[in-house]
């Protein structure tokens, strides 16, 4: 069978090829042409055949009877120059190079006695850089630029004996940077950068540089000039100016991770955005939050090869049995083409893809390379019509129709079937008219009220088994060959009658019947429970003269019980009233025991300090005494005021001892009344400063009041801080030297509260004796003053008594040598 064509005015030999791609015979007794231009023929014999319309797929192979034929099936890696001349790199030791526009077709070889040829063994990449030059990568003959003028390769190999030669012969990869310099995978030792002007390479690598894995397959330079490398550990990233890698790997149970650690591919579109081609999918990369989106428009395979973008920016990717293409900004489906579609048979290669200046996009396999341009591609624009074609019931398919048969109609003249309730497992066979590969159509289908989504499957046939009674819609949609979608398609209702006992005259039936029964049998219990009640009653009437009689003995009892229980209650009470006496005269003894331990404490310490420390100035006062009763007329006037001088200061320490014994001993049983007013704090002061003055001017010392708030009053009682104040000014002029100062002062720290400080520039005292001072139970150290005046620590111990018995807190800080700061607080307010 021949076409006319109008062009040429020949006619044109046509190969029909039937529906399971076999050739038809020959001698067509019919031609038709259906509505999306392809040709059916009967024949006679051989039966009827269909001749697909051409997609405008391209394939260049090995076949000598082609002008652009290849030297070997197995492409590697395809690229085009500036001036659109197609490069071809096959796994076999050559390039082919096809120059579309002259129509010129050249083949390079690599020749072991010529230094200006082809590079040994297979061609893994080629590059076209900034000048127009082609670089070739082979992985036996080291990196190799071609040479146009003189039709030669200059090389490019690993020098032992020279450190800044390139790392290995390997090359699998070749990327150009913004100065004219190049990046290249040294295959089993990384990267080398190669700098172009200085001709020296340097290396980049696992252990030095983070590099996830030495043996890379394809490089990316983004227009960043972020340099990406995958390899079959994860893909790395260089950074611009940066000497370490980033890598990221597969992580099976985050969902943002790169779909696999083996990557084949690598692209960057026009949008700039970076697409990894892995072994188990596609990704694309997010550089807001560095990690990646998976995209999935419904590949045929998810062993990604590699990708490449139309003018219009949809990208097309090929798979190890296909190539798809899709919208990336919507990621639907645009086609998927196989080799029904006039792809080469085989398997697609890694990075083996290219586009050329008029938007042919080429990709190669081991079987060729096929191309096409995306705006000329002759998609199936035909909408397939969808039918529900047969029933299957207990899965065996209905074959008979008709009024005595299980199924009135044919599901081809119906629209909804009425089953049994044993017919309860359903199956359903569908069809599309769309004959055009047809093994590529798709159907989806769910059966409402069982399926909530819709279930997408190749096979023309469902079957639902073990349904429940009710009511049922089968839906059914297909698509072409093509992906185009008849999204009204079939439906067919079922219904699923219930079972005998589950219809509503049965059930109304059966509860009729349950009424009846339950009458009868409450009828008869009625009369039995009757007779049961009168057989009863006499029981009872005996039982009840019995039971008065027994009652009649029990009161009687009773009333002994109760006389007996009268008497123990009466016995419980004297005894609870004489137990509560015994625990009060316990008590009373206690703390009568208590009170008397305490005066005997007190005694004890009265008389050891009356023993040891107020006898001492009694005697000084009767030795002084004497020797001024005896030696009076002997004696000059000096010697006798320097006697009566001492004899003045041993009686004014033995009324200070004496008055603070008093102080003490009240304090001690909590017989001293608290007499609280509300007091002027600068008063106060002032009427404590002038007791202590005389003191104070014996040793030139300068008391300063530095009470800033001069109307600050607290509510105490007047004499107790009187004393308190008194007692620590005398103990802060006792340890202070001669014309020195002492300050005095108080502060409000709060509403209710006001803090005292007394400070002296005296001896001071070490840190943890200072801190344990007014500690419970600490004895106070009695030393001398800093001329020689003695004490008994009975005032500092006054004034812990007077301040802690009215919820005050005491302290002192200190530093040997540079004097001390006794604080105390007291409640401010009534």
């Amino acid at each position: 069978m021949r076409r006319y064509d109008k062009e040429s005015d020949t006619f044109v030999r046509i190969q029909s090829v039937n529906t399971s791609g076999d050739l038809v015979k020959e001698f067509p007794s019919r031609v038709l042409q259906d509505k999306q231009g392809n040709y059916w023929t009967v024949n006679s014999p051989g039966g009827i055949g269909l001749r697909y319309q051409s997609k405008g797929i391209t394939i260049y192979d090995e076949n000598r009877g082609k002008f652009w034929h290849t030297i070997n099936n197995n492409t590697l890696t395809i690229a085009f120059n500036d001036n659109n001349v197609c490069w071809i790199g096959n796994a076999n030791d050559g390039i082919d190079v096809f120059d579309f526009k002259n129509k010129r077709h050249r083949v390079y070889h690599s020749d072991l006695n010529d230094p200006g040829s082809l590079g040994r063994g297979a061609v893994c990449c080629l590059y076209n850089d900034s000048q127009n030059r082609m670089w070739v990568g082979t992985n036996l003959g080291g990196l190799q630029c071609y040479d146009p003028v003189n039709d030669k390769f200059i090389t490019y190999v690993h020098d032992p004996q020279d450190s800044m030669s390139i790392s290995n012969n390997d090359i699998r990869g070749i990327q150009e940077d913004a100065d004219g310099n190049f990046w290249v995978i040294t295959h089993g030792k990384g990267i080398d950068y190669f700098n172009y002007k200085e001709q020296k390479f340097y290396n980049y690598n696992v252990a030095e540089n983070g590099l996830s894995n030495d043996w890379p397959f394809q490089l990316l330079l983004d227009s960043d000039e972020n340099l990406w490398v995958a390899s079959p550990s994860g893909v790395s990233v260089l950074k611009k100016g940066e000497t370490k890698f980033t890598s990221y790997y597969h992580v099976p149970e985050y969902s943002h991770a790169i779909p696999s650690d083996y990557i084949n591919c690598l692209f960057q579109d026009s949008k700039k955005r970076i697409w990894i081609g892995t072994f188990s999918g596609l990704c694309r990369y997010i550089p807001e939050t560095d990690n990646f989106h998976r995209v999935d428009p419904g590949f045929p395979a998810q062993n990604i090869c590699s990708v490449e973008e139309d003018r219009n920016g949809n990208l097309w990717v090929s798979s190890v049995i296909g190539i798809t293409g899709f919208n990336p900004e919507t990621e639907q489906l645009i086609a998927n083409l196989d080799e029904a579609d006039g792809l080469p048979s085989g398997i697609f290669k890694a990075g083996s893809s290219a586009k050329s200046a008029n938007n042919v996009l080429f990709f190669g396999g081991d079987k060729g390379i096929a191309s096409f341009n995306p705006e000329k591609l002759k998609l199936n624009t035909g909408v397939p019509d969808v039918f529900i074609s047969g029933i299957f019931l207990q899965n065996k398919k209905v074959e008979k129709f008709g009024p005595d048969e299980i199924l009135p109609k044919s599901p081809l003249c119906t629209d909804n079937i009425n089953l049994k309730y044993t017919q309860n497992s359903v199956g359903f066979e569908y069809t599309s008219t769309n004959y055009v590969d047809h093994a590529n159509n798709k159907y989806k289908y769910k059966l409402e009220g069982i399926d909530e989504d819709w279930i997408e499957t190749n096979h023309s046939h469902v079957n639902y088994n073990y349904l429940p009674h009710g009511k049922y819609e089968f839906r059914v949609i297909a698509a072409n060959n093509d992906g185009l979608w008849n999204n009204q398609g079939a439906s067919m209702k079922v219904i699923i009658q219930p079972p005998l006992w589950l219809e509503w005259w049965f059930i109304a039936s059966f509860i009729v019947f349950l009424g009846l029964l339950v009458v009868v049998i409450f009828r008869y219990r009625v009369a039995k429970l009757k007779a049961e009640k009168e057989k009863l009653e006499t029981l009872v009437e005996e039982r009840t003269k019995v039971l008065n009689d027994k009652n009649r003995l029990l009161e009687l009892q009773k009333e002994k019980l109760h006389v007996r229980n009268s008497l123990l209650k009466q016995q419980k009470q004297q005894i609870e009233t004489q137990a509560n006496k015994i625990t009060e005269v316990a008590e009373n003894l206690s703390l009568l025991n208590a009170e008397l331990t305490t005066a005997n404490t007190t005694k004890d310490k009265l008389f050891s300090i009356i023993a040891h420390d107020l006898i001492n100035p009694f005697n000084a006062i009767l030795g002084f005494s004497e020797v001024l009763n005896n030696g009076y007329k002997t004696m000059d006037e000096e010697n006798r005021v320097e006697i009566i001088k001492h004899i003045y200061e041993s009686s004014h320490n033995a009324f200070d001892l004496l008055n603070s014994l008093l102080h003490w001993a009240r304090s001690q049983d909590k017989k001293i009344e608290f007499n609280p007013e509300n007091l002027t704090i600068a008063e106060i002061f002032s009427n404590v400063m002038v007791e202590v003055s005389a003191m104070a001017l014996k040793k030139h010392i300068t008391v300063e009041n530095k009470l800033k708030d001069k109307g600050l009053s607290v509510f105490f009682d007047k004499n107790m801080l009187t004393l308190i104040l008194r007692n620590l000014l005398m103990n802060a002029i006792k340890f202070s030297h001669a014309e020195s100062k002492i300050y005095i002062d108080a502060l409000e720290i709060s509403s209710d509260k006001i803090r005292f400080s007394v400070t002296d520039f005296g001896i001071g005292m070490q840190a943890d004796y200072a801190a344990s001072i007014f500690k419970d139970r600490k004895k106070i150290n009695v030393t001398k003053g800093t001329n020689g005046e003695k004490g008994v620590g009975l005032g500092l111990s006054l004034c812990k008594e007077f301040v802690t018995s009215h919820n005050g807190e005491i302290w002192v800080e200190s530093e040997p040598g540079k004097g001390s700061t006794f604080f105390f607080t007291i409640q401010g307010k009534q």
